[in-house]
């Protein structure tokens, strides 16, 4: 019942009047709009990630998703409040149904050349699958500053955390709290290139005791710590109508558990071409690498951290076409490349998607 009334909802904001999605407020006051709603589906190749080609399984799954927002303005603030549902509906594997609810809540100030924002995220995602079955929060504190020429800096702080509602004993790196640093530089240099250098620092605990060589927990006991320093170095170039976006990036992490320290780096091309006025293409490629220090202890049960969210794409093409106002039709194909549950061993995965977008 509870999916069918969600169906029903999104139905309803697909449908509605256009009038509904436009802010009836001006620059300042109150306005409310309805976030795009999308309906789609997707084919994957490795639903449960398995680094064994015998263990592939293909199934295809129906997504849909929309939401609303409130926002007010006054003067130099603004905040905003968000909610958004999605949904998964696997046709074969139905373990991996799940829905998430995500909502949200901005604010910011801007007097002079300077940002100064906040933003909250509560994210509540069930399934009977135990990997996607957890509550999250977000906590994220940011200072820009782009003073009058070329050059802009960025400061930010962030506080995440999971806790899994699947409450079991093994050494499984589930439940995290992380606490993230970032430092940033930006220069601009004519209208069509920039070049951007940051830094970046994660502390991570996670509810997982460290380990021994042997994969016994540590005595005395003492919870698994990660400390990762990463540099990434990018630059924004817009050429013959293409919009490319090159990044270098290097991470390091010192654990204070067995076979966790490791050096990742990756290299990245990223561009957005418009060979029609109703047509544009996103293109993606990703060259990545890691090294753990020592020979990770061969146990599927001590996992880095299942990773729940498609992030680490090393090839992938996406088309829009913009069939009507309003009215989007995306196609797109990827091929991922991530940690499998035991460090150092990489599942493949291949993902086709299809989806209508309407906008508000």
């Amino acid at each position: 019942m509870r999916r069918l009334l969600s169906y029903a909802v999104l139905w309803g904001l697909l449908v509605a009047p256009p009038v509904l999605g436009d802010p009836w407020a001006p620059e300042e006051g109150w306005a409310v709009w309805l976030e795009p709603v999308e309906l789609g589906v997707r084919l994957d190749d490795n639903v449960h990630r398995t680094d064994l080609s015998s263990g592939r399984r293909t199934d295809v799954a129906y997504q849909v998703d929309g939401g609303a927002g409130l926002e007010w303005r006054e003067d130099i603030f603004r905040a905003v409040v968000g909610y958004r549902l999605s949904t998964d509906q696997y046709q074969v594997y139905s373990t991996l149904n799940d829905q998430k609810h995500q909502g949200s809540l901005f604010l910011s100030a801007e007097p002079e050349d300077v940002l100064v924002s906040y933003k909250f995220g509560l994210h509540l995602r069930n399934s009977r699958d135990p990997d996607f079955d957890y509550l999250g929060q977000d906590h994220r504190v940011t200072l820009l500053w782009t003073p009058p020429g070329h050059w802009g800096y960025e400061a930010g702080f962030g506080r995440s955390s999971k806790w899994y509602f699947d409450r079991a004993t093994e050494y499984r790196s589930r439940d995290f709290l992380d606490n993230s640093f970032t430092l940033g530089v930006q220069r601009e240099i004519g209208d069509r290139f920039s070049v951007g250098l940051a830094g970046s620092c994660n502390l991570r605990e996670f509810n997982r005791g460290a380990v021994d060589a042997l994969g016994s927990p540590r005595v005395p006991w003492v919870n698994h710590l990660d400390e990762t320093w990463g540099i990434r170095l990018h630059a924004r170039l817009f050429f013959a109508s293409v919009l490319q976006d090159v990044a270098l990036e290097q991470q390091r992490t010192e654990s204070n558990s067995h076979g966790f320290s490791n050096t990742a780096r990756s290299l990245s091309w990223a561009a957005v071409v418009r060979p029609a006025d109703q047509l544009y293409l996103q293109l993606l490629g990703r060259v990545y690498w890691k090294a753990y220090d020592v020979p990770p202890i061969p146990s599927p049960g001590l996992q880095v951290g299942f990773v729940d969210e498609d992030s680490q794409e090393v090839l992938s093409v996406r088309a829009t076409w913009e069939l009507a106002p309003q009215w989007m039709l995306n196609l797109g194909a990827a091929r991922v490349r991530n940690e499998a549950s035991q460090p150092g061993v990489f599942y493949i995965k291949n993902l086709f998607t299809f989806q209508v977008r309407r906008e508000f």
